[in-house]
């Protein structure tokens, strides 16, 4: 689960992505990081929900009707986990899975870096002015 808590994204996404397991999204902006423009759809990575629109019930009848589709699981799960060795682990040029750490400085220097050039990834370091830009607003 990935709750919205004080802002409007959690480290428990990152979480996810680490594990290999699928987020689900509650009342977070994930769904509206432009996935679309770096070809991803985000139906195909987590699922997500607004309290706004599903109730607490409703959103637990939708997981257990996701987890019931064994195929669709294993599906989003891959993804998972070519997106998580794409663009969080090439972009630390690390080659094994390890905890990351500022993970709220990377990816939010990341979604500016990729906003702010047309959608596209630039810099695969993971320090760069933006995290120090980040850091200081």
């Amino acid at each position: 689960m990935v709750i919205r808590g004080d802002r409007p994204w959690t480290k428990s996404f990152m979480d996810c992505l680490r594990a290999g397991v699928i987020p689900v999204c509650i009342d977070t902006f994930y769904q509206d990081m432009g996935w679309k423009n770096i070809n991803i759809q985000p139906e195909d990575l987590f699922l997500h929900f607004s309290t706004e629109t599903y109730s607490v019930e409703e959103i637990y009848d939708e997981c257990l009707k996701a987890l019931q589709n064994k195929d669709r699981v294993l599906y989003m799960k891959n993804n998972i986990n070519q997106f998580y060795k794409k663009y969080i682990l090439t972009d630390r040029n690390v080659k094994n899975n390890y905890h990351i750490q500022c993970w709220s400085d990377f990816i939010a220097a990341k979604i500016l870096e990729i906003q702010r050039n047309d959608y596209k990834l630039i810099s695969n370091q993971f320090i760069s002015p933006l995290v120090n830009e980040i850091k200081e607003s």
